[in-house]
């Protein structure tokens, strides 16, 4: 069973196992020793680590190295240890725990042979760097995780916050860009209006002024004082006299005259 439960990955059926083998390990040890139970090697020639390892369960994998699980134990039918499985299935990340793990294991064993032949010397080196003991030391390191996942909590909350904030100015940038834009355009608009405009009135212009001139020519021409007042009785006008009405009401009725 806890090799299936390991090779798939179901950690609530292996806590269960475990917490089971534990119990009897201390209350009936004559029944189960829970070093050989966690390192048992099934027929398929496999551990319970060695099937985590295999299947890629880092969570299950850690669980049982915190059990006695045994890293370097080479299986009987296929020769290879949980490391060996590791490199061949190129999990990387499996390899750095397993190794971590077996160091961890090697400083313990020679830490427990030096206090077994009392070497203070090899004993100061082994503990040298490492955290000092202290009262419920595991409990007093419990808390402290807690606070530290309370504040990774706090900054990601942080963290939501202000990308929320940059996504909403970046949204607030595009429309104002987009409201730019649209000013651009309507900009553009105005601008070739007033230039068509302005290109009505020069040639509007351009047509009175030549109006003008005509008509000036032909008055200097032919009014005299002797017939100015014919031009005023006239009832049927000349031409040359339409030009001069058709001139004068260019000027004041511009925009009802058709050409």
């Amino acid at each position: 069973p806890l090799c299936r439960a390991s090779r798939l990955g179901n950690k609530d059926m292996l806590l269960l196992l475990l917490s089971q083998a534990q119990y009897l390990s201390v209350t009936k040890p004559e029944l189960l020793n829970l070093f050989s139970f966690v390192n048992h090697e099934t027929s398929r020639g496999y551990t319970a680590l060695i099937e985590a390892v295999r299947h890629g369960h880092v969570g299950v994998v850690k669980l049982l190295l915190q059990n006695y699980a045994r890293v370097d134990y080479i299986t009987k039918l296929h020769r290879r240890s949980a490391l060996d499985w590791a490199i061949s299935l190129k999990h990387t990340h499996l390899m750095k725990v397993l190794l971590d793990s077996f160091k961890t294991s090697k400083k313990i064993d020679k830490l427990f042979s030096a206090i077994s032949r009392g070497d203070v010397h090899e004993i100061q080196n082994l503990t040298s760097g490492g955290e000092p003991h202290r009262l419920n030391h595991v409990k007093l390191l419990e808390s402290e995780l807690l606070e530290v996942q309370q504040n990774l909590d706090e900054y990601e909350i942080d963290l939501n916050e202000l990308s929320e904030n940059y996504s909403n100015k970046k949204t607030n940038e595009e429309h104002s860009k987009q409201k730019l834009s649209k000013d651009e355009i309507e900009c553009h608009a105005m601008k070739e209006e007033a230039r068509s405009f302005v290109t009505k009135i020069e040639e509007r212009s351009k047509v009175l002024q030549d109006a003008f001139r005509d008509a000036n020519c032909f008055m200097r021409k032919h009014v005299t004082k002797a017939n100015i007042s014919e031009l005023i009785n006239i009832s049927t006008p000349t031409v040359e006299v339409l030009q001069v009405a058709k001139a004068t009401c260019l000027l004041f009725f511009s925009n009802e005259i058709s050409y």
